[in-house]
């Protein structure tokens, strides 16, 4: 996140906690399962989104 009035950089806020956060990664954890082609699939897209943690293949 930028500070517009000094032009500096700040980490964004943590929103991961917040029941919307949470209903908003449910919704999408449930979009990528129901449209992947394969669990392999389904398990790339949910990393991708930084919700699951691919085990070593």
């Amino acid at each position: 996140m930028r500070t517009l009035t000094t032009d500096q950089l700040h980490p964004a806020p943590d929103l991961t906690e917040s029941p919307e956060a949470a209903e908003e990664a449910r919704k999408a954890a449930l979009t990528v399962a129901a449209h992947a082609r394969d669990r392999a699939e389904c398990a790339d897209l949910l990393e991708m989104l930084g919700l699951h943690e691919q085990r070593p293949r």
